[in-house]
């Protein structure tokens, strides 16, 4: 009898994927109207999230979350205009070429950032199912990839080589968290006392969620049953909005150019530099994720670093519009789009897509999931044998 394949529509998706190619999807969203009128993502397209992706427990919950602050919706705007903010800020990202021992490490130098993004969206995702507390254990690996990617950013600048990146990549062996938090960051008065609040989340979160917790931290406090919403529980979104603030915070101690907005299709057209620069919605985004006495401190703590970049790019002319469509890859995507702005809006989410893909490129070797290595982590015998060896690694 011929062999029918899987009968689970699910199984049949998953078994057809080794077929295909991976795809990733990217946003780029643009206002209608004068720049000032801009909303914010929606919590799922700033996540990249579908619908689909959401459970009926979950799309419930979003719906509920959405009904209840309609009275009072500034934090949960809030929480929308820094997501929307920590979307863009992979729009400043440059790419320095530096001597490599492997290509990769040019290529995903920002991994952290897109693995922290995969991190806080299935925070979300938790949250909305009612799982709080996996919700919250998750902020402490956002935050600390957060805090990976700065680190490494820094150190590369510093060194002008990749090989501290270049040593992670190839034995997957990071820094200490004293380390990283003491180099993510530049040291100066003004970065102590966010260093101090990275410091106090991590502790915090490590002894709420990391570690046995009392039982007043336990969220069956506040349920009528072992699983699923409660009233209290629902607004778990506002510890997200919390730590998203402090590993922003990071970000924009580190890249300073975030603040000062550059005109990149008319100074660059479609052929700006990768990153260092940041166009006018990109540095919106980031003045709303901010309160205003905030947003003005930090600008001008970054106002001197930029000075030479800003003063560079506003001494290039301005294209006019068949300049900047001379730009446009046309062998690869066809006529140029007539509205500029919507062209640039594909350009920009083709581009970030693109380095998605590079960012998450495949590994090199598949992890080995044989049924006799099964059958050891399975068995006392098994472990006998690992230990035997000396094979006291965690490989599970």
């Amino acid at each position: 009898m011929a062999d029918q394949g899987p009968s689970s529509e699910l199984l049949r998706e998953l078994v057809d994927q080794f077929e295909r190619p991976r795809y990733f999807t990217s946003y780029y969203q643009a206002p209608r109207g004068p720049l000032e009128q801009a909303e914010p993502y929606s919590v799922l397209d700033a996540l990249g999230l579908e619908k689909g992706d959401l459970s009926n427990t979950a799309s419930a919950a979003l719906e509920a979350i959405e009904e209840s602050v309609q009275d009072s919706p500034s934090d949960w705007l809030d929480l929308r205009w820094k997501l929307s903010a920590f979307l863009h800020l992979q729009d400043v990202f440059d790419a320095v070429l530096q001597e490599l021992k492997e290509d990769r490490v040019l290529f995903q130098q920002y991994y952290f950032y897109y693995e922290s993004r995969v991190l806080l969206a299935e925070c979300m995702l938790a949250g909305l199912n009612g799982l709080y507390m996996a919700s919250d254990a998750l902020l402490r690996p956002f935050l600390e990839f957060s805090l990976l990617q700065n680190y490494y950013y820094r150190v590369m600048r510093g060194s002008g080589s990749y090989a501290a990146i270049e040593k992670f990549f190839s034995d997957g062996q990071s820094v200490s968290w004293g380390t990283a938090l003491k180099r993510a960051l530049p040291k100066d008065d003004f970065c102590r006392p966010i260093r101090f609040r990275v410091h106090s989340h991590l502790t915090a979160l490590s002894q709420s969620v990391q570690h046995p917790y009392h039982p007043d931290e336990s969220v069956q406090q506040h349920r009528h049953r072992l699983h699923g919403h409660s009233a209290v529980g629902i607004f778990f979104w506002h510890k997200i909005r919390l730590i998203l603030d402090a590993a922003l915070w990071i970000y924009y101690a580190n890249f300073p150019l975030l603040f000062h907005p550059i005109d990149v299709l008319r100074k660059f057209g479609f052929n700006g530099p990768v990153g260092m620069v940041v166009d006018p919605e990109t540095s919106f985004f980031v003045r709303k994720s901010l309160q205003e006495s905030d947003y003005e401190v930090f600008k001008t703590y970054s106002t001197e670093e930029s000075r030479e970049v800003v003063a560079w790019a506003h001494s290039r002319v301005d294209l006019t519009d068949s300049e900047i469509r001379a730009t446009w890859n046309h062998e690869e995507y066809g006529p140029c789009p007539s509205d500029l702005q919507h062209a640039y809006g594909m350009h920009m989410a083709r581009f970030r897509a693109l380095r998605v893909g590079l960012a998450f490129r495949a590994a090199e070797s598949l992890q080995d999931v044989s049924d006799l290595f099964i059958e050891q982590l399975s068995t006392l015998q098994g472990w006998r044998n690992l230990a035997r060896h000396g094979r006291h690694r965690d490989n599970a």
